[in-house]
């Protein structure tokens, strides 16, 4: 069975991680954001295409400067494709997860991913005659394609690690929610229900990041997010994710990406018109 429903993330606060119970396919028609999926910070912008799988938590956050507009796709695999596509993907119920896996394929790097996704989309809208086999046929052409993408070595967190990302969700979630706010390890501690001591040692279990060093992380993606998909100035992206100071920002941004953010914007624009 595939099931075909539109969403527009929040730019308001979002209230909770959430999971799935099938394959989530996802196009971004317009907009751009940050997606958190377990301990994975990554930007979209509109023709990305998203893949997450029934075991990661996750969660989409639109800019406010943009909005988002997307379409998603649930799905079971197996009975859909049957030993066609197990004996393709690493591992049976597909795998499409882990700490290496990007959920986010951008539309740049991959068009044939995002031109076969929309035509998915497009089949599933008309209902032409034929239009299942159609479908069908894509679709596992695509998820293949993605499964190609699953970089060697990649593994499905530990059950004690899965469980640490489980008990420092309402931190996550906090962050995705206010991260262009001044945010305390306190309030993160507290949304826990752990000390801070305890909070720090998750997330350093949990993420491999220190709760602050999150933070940091979710506003340089949202701004990288925001250099690819609008003409903004970088002085009013970095006042939007919660930097006061454009010499910190840069510096920042610098220390992630390997370079700043006026440089990243032209390599990405070159990128998109290539």
């Amino acid at each position: 069975m595939v099931l075909l429903r539109e969403h527009r993330p929040q730019t308001e606060p979002l209230t909770y991680l959430h999971i799935h119970n099938a394959l989530e396919l996802g196009y971004c028609h317009e907009g751009a954001g940050v997606y958190v999926v377990e301990d994975k910070i990554q930007p979209f912008e509109a023709g990305d295409v998203s893949v997450i799988d029934e075991t990661e938590v996750h969660l989409a956050r639109s800019a406010a400067a943009t909005g988002s507009r997307w379409q998603f796709i649930l799905l079971d695999p197996i009975p859909l494709f049957g030993a066609e596509i197990e004996a393709e993907l690493p591992r049976a119920g597909l795998g499409l997860s882990g700490p290496r896996f990007c959920n986010i394929v951008s539309h740049r790097r991959h068009p044939a991913i995002a031109d076969a996704m929309r035509t998915v989309l497009r089949e599933l809208e008309a209902q032409a005659p034929g239009y299942r086999a159609v479908v069908r046929g894509r679709l596992l052409s695509l998820v293949a394609e993605v499964g190609r993408l699953m970089p060697a070595g990649n593994t499905p967190p530990s059950p004690k690690r899965a469980s640490t990302l489980r008990r420092i969700a309402p931190a996550l979630r906090q962050v995705a929610e206010r991260y262009a706010e001044p945010l305390s390890v306190g309030s993160l501690a507290r949304a826990c229900g752990v000390s801070e001591v305890t909070l720090r040692r998750l997330f350093r279990a949990g993420v491999g990041k220190s709760p602050r060093e999150y933070v940091t992380a979710v506003r340089l993606q949202m701004a990288a997010s925001l250099l690819a998909a609008t003409e903004q100035p970088v002085l009013d992206i970095s006042l939007a994710v919660g930097y006061s100071s454009l010499s910190s920002f840069n510096r920042h941004f610098r220390r992630m990406m390997g370079m700043p953010p006026r440089a990243w914007r032209q390599r990405t624009v070159g990128q998109r018109g290539s």
